[in-house]
């Protein structure tokens, strides 16, 4: 029985020994899918219509527009300010915005919430097929005597 312990105990120090070895390699490679994932030329490589589009209606919302609008003044309040000299006029009420440019910014809104959603599904599909293969390839090389709670 004190034989099974020593050599249980050693096969969870390998273990341990290999996911200490793995961790940096892993690490690294988390690292590189989120830069790829971030960079904004690959999108503009793979998907370059939705880019373009994605573009558009960002530039659409953060863009103002300038409206002229009419002023009317009657002639009395006219006459009072031309007789106090004051020729530049201050607008006092700000535009609401338009209904058009309320559906856009909903709309582009929930574009970002989709592509942030299907960014993170990505990366755990993703994550989820390498453990996978991982296990897969570990499966293969570890012994049939290795106990199973000890296999990834």
């Amino acid at each position: 029985m004190p034989m099974d312990y020593a050599t249980e105990s050693e096969r969870l120090r390998r273990r341990m020994n290999r996911v200490r070895r793995d961790l940096d390699y892993e690490v690294e490679e988390l690292v590189d899918q989120a830069n790829h994932l971030t960079d904004w030329r690959f999108y503009m490589k793979n998907y370059p219509f939705a880019s373009l589009g994605a573009v558009a209606m960002l530039a659409y919302t953060l863009v103002p527009i300038k409206k002229k609008s009419d002023v009317v003044i009657d002639e009395h309040t006219l006459s009072d300010l031309l007789e106090r000299g004051e020729t530049q006029f201050r607008r006092t009420r700000t535009a609401k915005p338009s209904l058009f440019s309320s559906a856009m910014q909903m709309a582009s809104q929930a574009a970002l919430r989709a592509g942030i959603t299907f960014v993170t599904h990505k990366l755990l599909a993703d994550q989820s097929i390498q453990e996978a293969v991982k296990e897969g390839q570990e499966s293969q090389n570890s012994s049939p005597a290795e106990p199973r709670g000890f296999q990834q």
